[in-house]
């Protein structure tokens, strides 16, 4: 690819119409991430993703990526997986101050109380391997508030039956999603 073959191509026009912009709320700041697929060597994502040779796309192509004939680019906001996660009753925060997706840029956290009065909490660290998962393996983010979700569920049990109370509220569920972002 050059830079003539692309001339008069509107990238900024369509990445805007793509809607990746479009959020439910701006407490997380919208940003633009970009990858490439497969995943560089040097981010460890080839021993924890999915091969890129057993995608799911036509053996040529798998033969053109090997081969450095073509490319796949994802572009991702981190702000939407945010709202994906808030949509569901996740408290969302960003540690790092950066709005990008390295480790410790999303912290989700879910509060729970006990039949005593006590309130606890769950928090979600290192989600940032479970979003680089959506992105190298083509998944949508249902997929991640799936696992923030289930993740949620066992550690609440888990922590219920250790300590021995009884819980309140159970963990947040994915019905109080609207819509289904992707």
């Amino acid at each position: 690819m050059t830079a003539e073959s692309v001339k008069g191509i509107p990238f900024a026009e369509e990445i805007e119409r793509s809607g990746i912009f479009d959020r439910a709320t701006d407490r997380f700041p919208n940003s633009l991430v970009v990858h490439g697929v497969p995943p560089h060597e040097d981010r460890g994502g080839i021993r924890y993703f999915l091969p890129h040779f057993l995608y799911s796309i036509p053996h040529r192509a798998i033969s053109d990526l090997l081969h450095h004939r073509l490319a796949i680019i994802v572009l991702s906001n981190p702000g939407k997986l945010v709202d994906a996660l808030e949509a569901v009753g996740l408290e969302v925060s960003n540690r790092s101050g950066v709005p990008d997706l390295e480790p410790g840029s999303i912290v989700a956290n879910h509060r729970f109380e006990d039949a005593s009065g006590g309130t606890w909490h769950v928090e979600l660290h290192n989600l940032n391997w479970h979003i680089f998962e959506l992105i190298y393996e083509f998944k949508s983010i249902q997929h991640l508030v799936a696992v923030a979700l289930s993740t949620c569920d066992v550690a609440q049990k888990g922590f219920a039956e250790l300590h021995g109370i009884q819980l309140l509220n159970g963990p947040p569920n994915d019905s109080k999603m609207l819509s289904t972002p992707k």
